[in-house]
């Protein structure tokens, strides 16, 4: 009973992922970069800095009351990315691109650090009565940065792939494990495609905790138990 239980919450949790959770985030993080926008154009720093916490808190709000929980991490990081990594990026073309900047900071350099500090720089002169400010675009993530990336995808997809291998296991009985990394593959592949080693962990996994077991003859074959 607690295998079927355990099971039922995996799958549904997938749904819950992949018809609501995902188009959520696009939907928002298409929103706030919009929103972002008008800010920038309307706001000084500090009032677009107290409408971005605004938005970050509503957000938390929403989410306590609506959404599983685990979806705050993911619609904290789009309100930060969106509003605060655009925010940066505007600050970054008017103190750190090439040639006259309209601002100054302190330190200098080409990042925007939290502790830095923006001041006019009244040495900036131009002829022209309108000035075209050169965008900073979005810096290319560390190796750090991808390997992190690399982690939490994986890491989201693992009950993915495990509701998979319970629905062909359950439907099935008994497979070898080529397969169901076949099956599971064909299953996914509208998705992503999921590395064949992941799909050998998470059946490890699901061996564990007593959804599948391996054949007591046959070590390639893995039947299902719950």
């Amino acid at each position: 009973m607690r295998n079927i239980t355990k099971m039922l919450a995996d799958v549904g949790y997938v749904v819950y992922q992949e018809d609501f959770e995902k188009p959520f985030i696009e939907v928002s993080a298409d929103f706030y970069r919009g929103e972002s926008q008008q800010y920038i154009d309307c706001c000084d720093c500090g009032e677009y800095l107290k409408k971005a916490e605004k938005r970050l808190n509503e957000e938390i709000e929403r989410v306590s009351h609506y959404l599983d929980l685990k979806t705050e991490a993911k619609i904290t990081n789009v309100v930060e990315k969106e509003m605060i990594e655009n925010l940066k990026r505007c600050l970054q073309s008017l103190a750190c691109a090439k040639g006259r900047n309209v601002l100054r900071k302190e330190p200098m350099s080409k990042d925007i650090g939290e502790d830095d500090i923006f001041f006019f720089n009244d040495k900036f002169t131009s002829k022209f009565y309108k000035v075209k400010i050169g965008t900073v675009v979005a810096q290319k993530e560390s190796e750090p940065e991808k390997l992190e990336t690399r982690q939490r995808v994986e890491e989201d997809r693992k009950p993915q792939i495990e509701a998979a291998i319970v629905r062909i296991m359950k439907a099935r009985r008994v497979l070898d494990h080529n397969n169901i990394v076949t099956e599971v593959t064909k299953q996914l592949q509208s998705r992503f495609l999921p590395n064949p080693i992941i799909i050998k962990k998470r059946i490890e996994s699901l061996i564990e905790r007593e959804f599948l077991e391996r054949d007591k003859e046959d070590r390639k074959l893995y039947r299902y138990l719950a």
